[in-house]
């Protein structure tokens, strides 16, 4: 991971934080899931490397991430402040604020991770709160959502467009709810979870393509637009491999692997 500010690495700020532009949108956006992927790349390349550089920039990006969060009673939500039109779709736009299922468990895998690392309480009320978002009522700001047939999501773009069920964004939200579960053994978050991974097993049918490049979502929505990205493919295949090595579930693996014969290219 880089360290050069702007050049071949990402543009940080004096404390370190993550800078984030869009063309559309302005020169330093608050952006949830960058913040967060950044973060905890930088947690990552601390730990391996142990150069203090990288922690100072995984503690200020996260704080940055969190300067941003709103708390409403005892949950920390991570909002976008811009619209977007998911697939470049008008007809689907999400309206600012919404929020992101995976932004919220990647944040919260980040805050637990630091938390722990630094014994810092701040950072582990911040993971609390975070967790907390994911058993919000669908009267306001949520991301857990459940479908039609009863399965239970963890939707990747939440807001006033109907949601779309995203494989890699449902995955990488339960690896943060598994993240917390690990350090805190909490009954409901390892439910959730139990729930979240019973959902992916169900609809795989419905978003695998045999031979082919599977669907980025669950919904008809991907089928009709005919939303097929290579590279999500192959990062879903390593997420299901990711998700059968921490629960030693080999049906995970089993889908993996079925996707990589899909398509491997």
């Amino acid at each position: 991971m880089p360290l050069d500010n702007g050049t071949d690495g990402p543009q940080v700020n004096a404390q370190g934080a993550l800078v984030v532009s869009f063309e559309d949108v302005g020169d330093d956006v608050y952006h949830p899931t960058s913040y967060c992927w950044y973060a905890l790349r930088a947690l990552s390349a601390y730990d391996l490397t142990g150069n203090e550089e990288y922690w100072r920039r995984s503690v200020a990006t996260a704080q940055r991430l969190l300067d941003g969060a709103d708390i409403d009673g005892e949950q920390c939500w991570l909002p976008y402040p811009f619209d977007y039109a998911p697939h470049g779709d008008s007809t689907i736009t999400l309206h600012a604020p919404w929020y992101s299922g995976m932004a919220q468990g990647m944040a919260l895998a980040l805050c637990t991770r630091l938390a722990r690392r630094a014994s810092d309480q701040n950072l582990s009320t911040s993971a609390e709160q975070i967790r907390n978002s994911f058993f919000a009522s669908t009267d306001g700001p949520h991301v857990t959502v459940t479908d039609s047939e009863g399965l239970t999501w963890l939707e990747e773009y939440s807001g006033d467009a109907n949601p779309l069920y995203v494989i890699n964004g449902h995955i990488y939200a339960m690896l943060g709810l598994a993240q917390y579960a690990q350090y805190t053994n909490d009954a409901d978050v390892i439910n959730l979870f139990s729930r979240a991974a019973d959902t992916l097993k169900a609809t795989f049918t419905r978003w695998r393509v045999p031979g082919g490049i599977s669907y980025y979502c669950a919904s008809d929505y991907c089928k009709n637009a005919d939303w097929t990205p290579e590279s999500y493919h192959r990062g879903v295949a390593r997420l299901l491999q990711t998700l059968a090595t921490i629960t030693g579930d080999a049906e995970f693996r089993t889908m993996g692997l079925q996707l990589d014969a899909d398509y491997s290219a």
